[in-house]
């Protein structure tokens, strides 16, 4: 072999080393099997595999949600199962491009089974980098010993993604391990960034924790009047804490957490604050939220997922506040539960595609 070829060779190994990485399978639990999955990469098609075990059905399906949290969005799939053997069902699933984490849940026809069959991994670009956000869910899914090298990876691979910090502070509050000089030197360090909305975001929660109130209301009022986009609000920790602070203390302050849910809705209607105030039944109560701001976002939801859950949340708003849309839209909404729901009790292969 000449000097070229042997070059040539060398060379064709490095490029394509990539493609020979062969991962281990992830066992979660004793329920959940991903072949090949101990690193989920973009792009790339795996295996799951439940054990069902003790489950009392001849017919399982696998929710996928697929987060995007750079982008501000999410995308639900549901994967029919086909059995293997006497317990075990199995589906594939591929990871789109831009994935920071999904969320894996067991379901029949009947109920959903996510508890406690249920996990969230994080995705990666390639073999080396994780996705923008996946180390959130690689930290939250850590122990105490090893929880600080996903805040300090996702610091230094994307350092403007600073929920981060709020997915820290969460960790060490439930696990007992919150040192309140921590974060008083964590929310000095934010002084010297400016008043950008993810910042601000991060002080109002942060002084939430250590009970800084005063602090707390005048960042409040501030966001009330300012805040547009933020990244933070995709993030599932970040935006799980601001809309419970938010929720919890309505009553306090009324006027500007009204105001600054409105401004969340008008500029991050696909963000994960707006998924868990729709799973709360917030988008229903027009204490909080005017029937007509709620429908803007659920029509704009429309636009991207035409799922049965954000049809009858919509319906459900639409019966409960009449306005000039509610009986044509209404009707349309109707007829396709009703087709959908006899779909689903008597074709097996369409439940999967509802």
């Amino acid at each position: 072999m000449n000097k070229v070829s042997l070059f040539i060779l060398i060379l064709s190994t490095i490029l394509s080393c990539d493609k020979c990485v062969e991962h281990q399978d992830l066992i979660y639990s004793d329920f959940l099997i991903i072949k090949n999955g101990s690193r989920l990469i973009q792009g790339e098609k795996y295996e799951i595999i439940w054990n069902t075990k003790g489950l009392i059905s001849n017919k399982f399906y696998s929710d996928i949600i697929f987060h995007f949290e750079k982008q501000g969005s999410f995308q639900h799939r549901v994967v029919k199962l086909d059995k293997k053997d006497s317990i075990h069902y199995s589906g594939v699933i591929e990871i789109p491009p831009n994935t920071s984490w999904i969320y894996i849940s067991l379901s029949t026809p009947y109920n959903s089974l996510s508890c406690p069959y249920s996990v969230r991994l994080p995705v990666f670009i390639n073999e080396t980098k994780p996705e923008f956000g996946a180390n959130s869910v690689a930290l939250v899914n850590s122990n105490k010993d090893n929880y600080l090298k996903y805040f300090y990876d996702e610091r230094r691979l994307y350092p403007e993604n600073y929920s981060i910090y709020v997915v820290r502070w969460r960790y060490e509050l439930d696990n007992n391990i919150f040192v309140k000089d921590t974060l008083m030197k964590h929310l000095k360090e934010f002084e010297t960034l400016g008043n950008i909305p993810d910042i601000q975001i991060l002080k109002l929660i942060g002084n939430s924790i250590i009970m800084n109130y005063s602090m707390h209301s005048d960042i409040l009022k501030e966001l009330s009047q300012t805040l547009e986009f933020s990244t933070c609000l995709n993030n599932w920790e970040t935006s799980g804490i601001l809309s419970n602070m938010l929720i919890n203390n309505f009553d306090r302050d009324t006027l500007h957490i009204k105001l600054l849910i409105d401004n969340i809705l008008r500029y991050n209607p696909y963000s994960d604050f707006v998924n868990s105030m729709i799973n709360r039944g917030v988008l229903a109560d027009n204490r909080i939220i005017s029937p007509k701001s709620a429908l803007e976002v659920f029509n704009k939801l429309l636009q991207r997922d035409s799922s049965l859950y954000i049809l009858l949340k919509k319906a459900m708003l639409l019966s409960l506040y009449f306005n000039q849309d509610s009986l044509n839209q209404l009707d349309l909404i109707v007829s396709k539960i009703q087709n959908s729901y006899y779909d689903y009790f008597n074709d097996e292969e369409t439940y999967y595609k509802i």
